[in-house]
């Protein structure tokens, strides 16, 4: 009876490792290999570097700070050339909207939100150009001088 246990365990961990053996090699069950390239169509991706924007925050009758901005735009290729076109607008928006945008972000706090800064650019940026132009709006860096 002891011998007959022990060569039921034996030959099922021969099969058990075989089919792990060949699943593996075949490609097959758990092992099976996912073509995300076919699956997800990527459209081509243009970035279009801005020149730094400058804006004063004013509190009272004086200028508190200077917040300088580094932006880049991250836009659909098909898009490009009405975002060349339409740039020096979205820079006088971005302008005008973070001139009053920036006081009452940092009314309470000491640090640049930058995850608001960004909806806020992508926001400005969709009203501008219209909806579904921009992808993103990234901050290369954000000083304060």
């Amino acid at each position: 009876m002891r011998k007959i246990i022990i060569i039921f365990f034996a030959i099922t961990i021969l099969i058990g490792s075989g089919s792990f053996a060949i699943m593996q090699q075949l490609n097959i069950g758990p092992f099976a290999r996912i073509d995300t390239e076919d699956k997800i169509k990527t459209d081509p991706i243009y970035f279009v570097s801005m020149d730094p924007l400058v804006i004063p925050i004013i509190q009272g009758n004086s200028v508190a700070a200077t917040i300088k901005l580094e932006l880049k735009i991250e836009a659909k290729l098909e898009f490009k050339n009405k975002i060349n076109r339409e740039i020096t607008r979205l820079k006088d928006a971005y302008v005008r909207d973070l001139h009053s945008f920036f006081p009452r972000l940092m009314s309470d706090q000491t640090e640049l939100d930058i995850d608001a800064l960004k909806k806020r650019l992508k926001k400005i940026s969709n009203r501008v150009l219209g909806a579904g132009l921009i992808i993103s709006v990234e901050i290369d860096s954000a000083s304060n001088i």
